[in-house]
C-alpha cells in the first residue's frame, strides 16, 4: 500500500502560521499572562506561555518567531534585561524540547487514546518541565538564592501546571471536531444532564473559589478547609467520563480560570488554607496539576473505549453491510448484472463519487465494464465520446496482487500520466483493489474520491478487500455458468445434428423396408405360382386312373412333399413382413402327444430311408394331451427335421424325445452329424444366408426362424446346443395349455 506522508507530518497538515502572527499573538499573551499573574508568579506565566508556544510551534509557526515572542513578555514586565532574556531562552528550550519528545513518541493533538494523554503527561508536561526546573536552579545560583531545590521545586511546578491547563485546550480548539451531538435539541437528556453538570460545576466553584463565607472555617481548624477545594473534582470526573470529547477539557479550563481569579485577589479555599498569597498559587497549582492529570486521562481512556466500541460497531455494520451487498452481487450469474450491482453498492457503502470495475485485457490492459459515478463529475464510460476520447489513461497498471492507495493526488509525480487524468476526471483520492483469484488477477475494482482529498482507513480498504474476493468468486462462478451454457448450447447443436442425421437414416431404412417388401411380395409370389402350378399338375398325375406313370409313385409323393414345404416355406416368407406387429393366429386343440408324435416320424420314414437315416421316437405313455394348434406344431418337427437331413451327410441316427417338465413339454431333437460352431448356434433361430456357414446350401434360413415365432407364440421357448463333430441338440418347450 502506498502511503503518502508519516504520521507525525500528517498531524501537522494544517496551515503554517506566518512568523509575524506568532510573534504578535504570543508575545501578547505572555505580557498579558505576566501582567496578570504578577512578577511573583513568574514560572506559572512561564508554563502558560510555554504551553501556547508549544501548540504553535505544533502547527508549524516558525521557532525563531516563537522564542522572540517569548522573550517580549518578560522584557515588559521585567526590569532586568538579562533575566528576561534567559527566560524567554528557557521557554524556548521548554517549547522545543516537548515538541521533539511529543513526536518521537507519536502523539496526537486529538486524544482519541489514552496513550496520547499519558505521553503529553509524560513528554509535554513532565520531561518538557524539566528544563525550567534546571533553569530555576541556576538562576538561583546566579541571584545567589540559597534554596536552590524549592526555587526549581516552583519552576518545575509552574512550567507543569502551566503547559497542562493551556496546551490541551488549544490543541481541542484546534484538532478537535466541533460536533456535540449532545447539544442537539433531540437529544433531550443529554442536553438537561450537560447544563446540570455545568451548573452545578459553577455554583461549587463560585462557593469554593470565588465566596467569603469559607474564611471564617479557618477558625474551626484545618480539617475543615483542606480539603474544600476538592468538592469539585467529582464534578470534573463527571464531565470527564459523560462528555469525554470536551467536558473534561472544558471544565477543567472554566475551573481554573476562576480559582486563578479568585485566588489572586484574595478569596477562595486556597487563601483560607495559606498565610499569604504565594502559598496560596502554590496550593492551586498542585490542585490543578492533580485534576487536569485527572481529567486528561480520564477523559483518554472514556474516549478509547468509546472508539473501541464504535470500531466495533463499525466493524459489524461493515460486515453486515459486506453479506448483504455479497448476497445481492451473488444472486446472479450474469456478469452484467455483477457488474453494475457491485459498483453501485460500493458507492453507496463507501459514501465515494466514482466507482467502477476494469477486467484485465491482453497485455495487461484494463477496460472499464461497469461504472457508477455522481452526476455531478464526467463518467468514464462515456457512450458519446469518440473512441480516441477514451479514458484509456485511467487503466492502472497495478501491482498484482497488492492495492493501490492514493490520499492526495501530490503523492504521483508530476507530469505522470495518472496525475493527468486526475486532473481530467476531477479525482482527489484512488483505492484500486485487485479481484483476484487461484489462477490470477481478473482486474480491479476502484474507487474515487472527487470532491476532496479523502485519507481510506485501514477498514475501509480491507472491507473493499473482502468484498473484492466475494465479487471474483461470483464472476468466477458466472464465467463457468457462460461456459456450462455455451457448452449445454452446442451440445444441444450436436445433439439436434445427429437426431437430424438419425431422423434422415430412419427415412432411408423405411424406404429401404418397403423395397425389401415390395420384392420379397413380389418373388414369393411368382414363386407360388410355380410351385403351385407344379403342384397341381403332380396332383393331378398321382389321381390319374389307367394310365401307365413314367416315373415311381413313391417318388411322385416325395415331389408333391417337397412342393408342400415349398409353399409352406413361401406363405412364411411372406408372413414374416407383418409377423413383427402381428402376432400369429393359433387354432389350439387337444392333441395326444404319442399319436401325433408317430405320425410325423411315419410321414418321414421314406425320407430318412433315402437318406439312410435312422429316426427313433422316444415318448413315454403317459404323457398328458397338449394344447396347441397341430398344422403349426407339425411345421415345427417338420422344418427341425428337413435341416437334420439337409446339413448331415448320409448315414446318422436321429432320436426323436418328449418328456413331461412342470406345466411344460420338453422336446428334443438329438443326432450325431457333425455338429456347429457356437456362433452358428447364436444365429440359427434368426434370419440368415445359409452360404454363411456352408456354400454347398444356398438361400434364407427361414425355417428356425419360422420355428422361433410359433414355439414363442404358443409360449414356450426353443434352442439349439451343439460342437463340431459332436452332433447337434434341438430343443423346444411347450406348455399344456396355451
Amino acid at each position: 500500500m502506498l502511503i503518502y506522508l508519516p504520521k507525525s507530518l500528517r498531524q501537522r497538515m494544517a496551515t503554517t502560521i506566518p512568523s509575524g502572527v506568532s510573534v504578535i499573538v504570543l508575545g501578547l499573551c505572555t505580557a498579558l499572562t505576566y501582567g496578570i499573574l504578577g512578577v511573583g508568579q513568574q514560572w506559572l506565566s512561564l508554563g502558560i506561555s510555554q504551553g501556547i508556544a508549544l501548540t504553535l510551534w505544533w502547527q508549524g509557526s516558525n521557532p525563531v518567531a516563537l522564542a522572540v515572542g517569548l522573550t517580549i513578555g518578560p522584557m515588559v514586565v521585567q526590569d532586568n534585561l538579562p533575566l528576561a532574556l534567559a527566560l524567554g531562552m528557557i521557554s524556548t528550550g521548554t517549547m522545543l524540547l516537548a515538541g521533539r519528545g511529543l513526536q518521537m513518541l507519536e502523539f496526537s493533538p486529538q486524544g482519541q487514546r489514552l496513550q496520547d494523554g499519558m505521553v503529553f503527561l509524560v513528554a509535554g508536561v513532565g520531561f518538557g518541565a524539566i528544563l525550567t526546573a534546571i533553569a530555576g536552579l541556576l538562576l538561583s545560583l546566579w541571584q545567589g538564592d540559597g534554596r536552590l531545590w524549592w526555587t526549581g521545586s516552583l519552576a518545575w511546578l509552574g512550567s507543569a501546571t502551566g503547559i497542562l491547563l493551556t496546551a490541551p485546550l488549544i490543541f481541542k480548539l484546534r484538532y478537535g471536531r466541533w460536533t456535540w451531538p449532545w447539544l442537539n435539541p433531540i437529544n433531550g437528556i443529554k442536553l438537561t444532564e450537560a447544563l446540570v453538570c455545568g451548573g452545578l460545576l459553577l455554583t461549587v466553584a463560585g462557593l469554593v473559589f470565588a465566596g467569603d463565607a469559607l474564611i471564617p472555617l479557618a477558625d474551626r481548624g484545618a480539617i475543615y478547609t483542606q480539603w474544600l477545594e476538592y468538592l469539585p473534582f467529582p464534578i470534573v470526573v463527571w464531565a470527564s467520563i459523560r462528555f469525554p470529547a470536551w467536558g473534561g477539557i472544558l471544565s477543567t479550563s472554566l475551573l481554573a480560570i476562576w480559582a486563578i481569579a479568585a485566588t489572586m485577589q484574595g478569596h477562595g479555599s486556597f487563601n483560607v488554607q495559606s498565610a499569604d498569597q504565594t502559598g496560596a498559587m502554590i496550593l492551586l497549582q498542585m490542585f490543578f496539576l492533580v485534576l487536569g492529570t485527572t481529567s486528561l486521562l480520564l477523559s483518554g481512556a472514556v474516549r478509547e473505549r468509546q472508539r473501541t466500541e464504535e470500531q466495533l460497531r463499525g466493524s459489524w455494520e461493515r460486515e453486515r453491510l459486506l453479506a448483504e451487498v455479497a448476497l445481492r452481487v451473488r444472486q446472479s450469474l450474469h456478469l452484467g448484472t455483477i457488474f453494475q450491482t457491485t459498483v453501485t453498492e460500493v458507492r453507496h457503502l463507501l459514501q465515494t463519487d466514482r466507482v467502477y470495475i476494469a477486467l484485465l485485457q491482453g497485455e495487461g490492459e484494463l477496460a472499464v465494464v461497469a461504472e457508477s459515478c455522481s452526476s455531478d463529475y464526467v463518467p468514464l464510460i462515456n457512450p458519446h465520446a469518440l473512441p480516441a476520447d477514451k479514458p484509456r489513461e485511467m487503466m492502472i497498471r497495478a501491482i498484482p496482487g497488492q492495492a493501490m492507495i492514493i490520499h492526495h493526488p501530490d503523492q504521483l509525480p508530476k507530469g505522470d500520466q495518472l496525475r493527468r487524468s486526475f486532473l481530467r476526471y476531477q479525482v482527489k483520492s484512488l483505492l484500486a483493489i485487485p479481484l483476484a483469484t487461484v489462477d490470477g488477477d481478473l482486474g480491479l475494482i476502484v474507487a474515487h474520491r472527487c470532491q476532496q482529498p479523502r485519507h481510506w482507513q485501514k477498514a475501509e480498504v480491507r472491507l473493499l478487500e473482502q468484498l473484492a474476493t466475494q465479487v471474483a468468486i461470483a464472476i468466477q462462478q458466472a464465467q463457468l455458468y457462460q461456459r456450462v451454457q455455451s457448452l449445454n448450447a452446442s451440445l444441444e447443436k450436436q445433439v439436434g445434428e445427429r437426431t437430424a442425421q438419425l431422423e434422415d437414416k430412419m427415412l432411408e431404412l423405411r424406404d429401404l423396408q418397403q423395397m425389401k417388401a415390395l420384392f420379397v411380395q413380389a418373388i414369393s409370389h411368382d414363386l407360388r405360382t410355380s410351385v403351385m402350378a407344379l403342384l397341381m399338375v403332380l396332383k393331378n398325375l398321382l389321381t390319374t386312373e389307367g394310365e401307365v406313370l413314367t416315373i415311381p409313385r413313391h417318388l411322385l409323393d416325395s415331389l408333391i412333399r417337397s412342393g408342400d414345404r415349398q409353399l409352406t416355406l413361401l406363405n412364411a416368407l411372406c408372413e414374416e413382413q407383418t409377423s413383427e406387429c402381428r402376432p400369429l393366429h393359433l387354432n389350439p386343440q387337444s392333441l395326444p402327444l404319442q399319436p401325433f408324435l408317430q405320425q410325423i416320424c411315419q410321414q418321414w420314414r421314406s425320407a430318412c430311408e433315402q437318406h439312410q437315416v435312422t429316426l427313433n421316437l422316444k415318448c413315454d405313455d403317459n404323457l398328458p394331451p397338449l394344447q396347441g394348434d397341430p398344422h403349426y406344431i407339425k411345421q415345427v418337427f417338420d422344418n427341425l427335421l428337413a435341416n437334420a437331413l439337409n446339413h448331415n451327410p448320409p448315414g446318422i441316427a436321429l432320436t426323436l424325445t418328449a418328456q413331461p417338465e412342470g406345466n411344460m413339454v420338453r422336446f428334443i431333437l438329438s443326432d450325431n452329424g457333425k455338429g456347429m460352431a457356437k456362433d452358428q448356434c447364436e444365429h440359427l433361430f434368426r434370419l440368415y444366408l445359409r452360404n454363411r456357414h456352408n456354400q454347398r446350401l444356398t438361400g434364407i434360413g427361414l425355417g428356425c426362424y419360422q420355428s422361433r415365432q410359433i414355439v414363442e407364440a404358443h409360449g414356450g421357448h426353443i434352442g439349439v446346443t451343439s460342437s463340431p463333430g459332436q452332433g447337434s441338440h434341438f430343443w423346444f418347450t411347450l406348455p399344456l395349455t396355451v
